[in-house]
């Protein structure tokens, strides 16, 4: 069985050297423990802000994280001994109804498209060739790149095409979890698929096997049926059997985006395509002693056992709440 947890940047490092074509091997490379995963924001990797004070002010010589700028930081995250970087959602945001003023990073207006904020003004290349260039210098350190897929939509976009969301009985729109500027994407079930919002995945995952992206991290992946998913991943891993598809999401996970959502279980998902989830180490900031630790982690590797032991799970130490004291 496949024993896997990693420390925020984890464990283990893989062996695979840039040639001129890079190889994707990322399922392997999960599978057999080798992934050291850093999450990064392209909003502030690598951002020039100058006086510390989270807000990035134009006016002041400061910069916004771009692909480009981000280069410059990828030696130091490579000496750390990390070979794959998570990218959280590269789309374009919605900023209605949002929380702040920079906009959501998974409220997308487009999924089919990259954020052009995310563009180099020191460069006349498009963002999608930026982007490019961007994963191929990550190649040539050795370093994978996954990218994360949203799960729902803005509020904006719901305004334009309301016609590609799921709605209550009133025919209003739903907001997932609450939240109020995203709404949950009418995907159809497994008998009868939305093939308007399937088109928008296929394209996009399409875009990114295009740019040389090596998988991806998928939100709340439990909102589509089973079909919808071993469908876009039979569609890409035929280009790519080494396209990781990781599932953002807990075995333990059993509550509906909404009463009105789609739901299906993590143990579906698996046997259906993905090939493996991020674990929940949530509930790290709890733990006093490292007998914590290794129930949790042995919790994980049984139910991946019970699953699939060729599958892989990743425990991700980040947390919402104040930090273990066994980690101090």
């Amino acid at each position: 069985m496949k024993k896997i947890f990693y420390l925020m940047i984890a464990f283990f490092i893989g062996s695979v050297s840039y040639a001129q074509t890079w190889v994707n091997d990322a399922v392997t490379l999960f599978k057999n423990n080798g992934a050291v995963v850093l999450t990064i924001n392209m909003r502030n990797f690598g951002a020039v802000d100058l006086d510390g004070n989270g807000i990035i002010q134009p006016s002041k010589g400061e910069i916004a994280g771009n692909f480009l700028n981000s280069i410059a930081r990828l030696d130091e995250i490579k000496n750390l001994g990390i070979n794959t970087i998570h990218i959280l959602p590269i789309n374009p945001v919605g900023v209605r109804r949002a929380y702040g003023t920079a906009g959501n990073l998974f409220a997308i207006t487009d999924l089919t498209t990259i954020n052009p904020d995310f563009k180099s003004l020191e460069s006349s290349n498009i963002v999608e060739i930026q982007a490019k260039t961007f994963i191929d210098e990550c190649h040539k350190r050795n370093i994978r790149v996954l990218v994360e897929v949203p799960a729902y939509a803005s509020y904006d976009l719901y305004l334009k095409k309301p016609g590609l969301f799921l709605k209550d009985n009133s025919r209003n729109s739903i907001m997932p979890y609450s939240q109020k500027d995203l709404r949950i994407l009418d995907v159809g079930t497994n008998s009868n698929l939305n093939t308007s919002v399937y088109n928008m995945y296929e394209k996009y995952l399409d875009l990114l096997f295009s740019l040389g992206v090596d998988g991806v991290v998928v939100q709340d992946p439990f909102v589509k049926p089973v079909k919808f998913w071993s469908k876009l991943i039979t569609h890409v891993k035929t280009q790519s059997p080494e396209f990781v598809f990781i599932a953002e999401m807990l075995p333990s996970q059993r509550q509906k985006a909404s009463k009105y959502a789609y739901f299906v279980r993590l143990s579906r998902l698996l046997r259906n395509g993905f090939d493996g989830f991020y674990g929940d180490f949530r509930s790290v900031s709890d733990w006093k002693k490292s007998s914590d630790l290794f129930s949790h982690v042995r919790k994980n590797n049984k139910y991946m056992g019970n699953v699939d032991n060729k599958k892989s799970v990743i425990g991700s130490f980040a947390s919402y709440n104040d930090i273990s004291p066994i980690l101090i």
